[in-house]
């Protein structure tokens, strides 16, 4: 049997969405916030960004964003949401001389050591 040509006054079927979705942790309340949102904009065709409110010194937005994804990640097997594809910790690091130890709680995990080397 062959399908009937559509229209065109008929919608084509809508997609799934292939923008990658971020969660982003920063240091600064103004100025990665700034940067992210005109980097958004940008951008706005391949990824949706989102901010979270915690802002803080780099240690702690690791702990904060890994304690975010095993929370999504979680929420996720249980069917409830999807987790994001990513997630981002943004700081100056010129600010912090203990900068090397924001790496090591994530040592150890899948993948996590890309993304910790990524910020340097």
């Amino acid at each position: 049997m062959t399908r009937k040509p559509r229209s065109r006054t008929q919608r084509a079927p809508a997609k799934l969405s292939t923008r990658r979705t971020l969660y982003v942790f920063t240091e600064g309340t103004k100025t990665e916030v700034l940067y992210l949102q005109h980097w958004n904009r940008l951008f706005r065709d391949r990824v949706i960004v989102t901010i979270d409110d915690f802002h803080s010194v780099p240690l702690a937005l690791v702990r904060a964003a890994s304690e975010r994804k095993r929370a999504d990640q979680r929420e996720e097997k249980r069917g409830r949401g999807r987790a994001f594809d990513e997630y981002w910790c943004m700081f100056d690091v010129d600010e912090f001389p203990n900068l090397p130890e924001t790496g090591r709680p994530l040592r150890g995990r899948p993948s996590a050591g890309a993304e910790a080397g990524r910020q340097a």
